[in-house]
C-alpha cells in the first residue's frame, strides 16, 4: 500500500515536470512575439525614425592651420632666419602664425605697436587729444594780434595738418598776423621735435602768421 502511494506521487511529479517544460518555452515565445509586435507598432506610428539626440560638442573650435611663415618669406626672396613673427588672437588662445617667435630682433619701426597698445590701454579707443590756443593782446584794425599766441597741448601727432587748421580758424576770427611770439607749452611736440623752441619755430613757419 505504501509503495503504491509513492509510485502515484512520483507519477504526479513527473507529469507536472513534463507540463512545465512544455509550457515555459511556449510562454517565452509568446512574450518575444508580443515584444516584437509592440516595437513594430511603435515604429509604424512614428512619422519617421528619430535620430538619437547627441549633445553639442563642447570646448573651443578646432584651431585653423597656422600660416607657414618660412615659405611665405622664401617665396618673396627673403631669408626666413632674419625674421621673427608671432600672430595670435587678442586673448592668446589661438596662434595664427609663428616663426622664430622666441628669437630677439631689433623691432625698428614696429615699436609703435607697443606704444599704440600702451596708449589704448591708458586712454581708451575714444580718447581725443586737445590743443588749446590762447592770446594775450588785442586785435587791431589791420587784423594783427598785438601780443603773443600760445598753444598748449600734448598731442603726439601734432604737425603740419593741425597747425594749418588752427591758422585757418584764427584767420576766420580776424587774426592775420601775430606781432609778438608764437609759443608752445613744454608738452607740445611739433612733428616730433624734441624741444619746445624748435616746435615753436616750425609751428610759426607753417602757420605763416608772422
Amino acid at each position: 500500500m505504501g509503495h503504491r502511494k509513492s509510485l502515484i506521487a512520483l507519477v504526479i511529479v513527473g507529469l507536472a515536470v513534463v507540463m512545465l517544460l512544455t509550457f515555459v518555452p511556449y510562454s517565452l515565445t509568446l512574450v518575444k512575439s508580443a515584444g516584437q509586435h509592440a516595437v513594430a507598432t511603435l515604429r509604424a506610428e512614428l512619422p519617421g525614425e528619430q535620430a538619437p539626440h547627441l549633445p553639442s560638442p563642447s570646448g573651443p573650435p578646432p584651431a585653423a592651420p597656422p600660416l607657414d611663415v618660412s615659405v611665405w618669406y622664401v617665396t618673396r626672396g627673403e631669408e626666413p632666419e632674419r625674421h621673427g613673427v608671432l600672430i595670435e588672437t587678442l586673448d592668446g588662445r589661438l596662434t595664427l602664425a609663428s616663426h622664430n617667435a622666441d628669437t630677439a630682433f631689433n623691432p625698428a619701426s614696429l615699436v609703435k605697436l607697443a606704444t599704440s597698445l600702451a596708449a589704448l590701454r591708458r586712454f581708451g579707443k575714444d580718447h581725443r587729444f586737445e590743443t588749446r590756443v590762447y592770446a594775450d593782446g588785442e586785435i587791431d584794425k589791420q587784423q594783427t594780434l598785438q601780443g603773443n599766441l600760445y598753444l598748449v597741448g600734448s598731442d603726439p601727432t601734432f604737425g603740419d595738418v593741425a597747425a594749418s587748421l588752427i591758422a585757418r580758424t584764427l584767420r576766420g576770427r580776424g587774426i592775420e598776423r601775430v606781432r609778438d611770439k608764437i609759443l608752445v607749452s613744454p608738452g607740445l611736440s611739433f612733428n616730433y621735435n624734441e624741444s619746445a623752441e624748435d616746435s615753436a619755430a616750425h609751428l610759426a613757419r607753417v602757420m605763416n602768421l608772422k
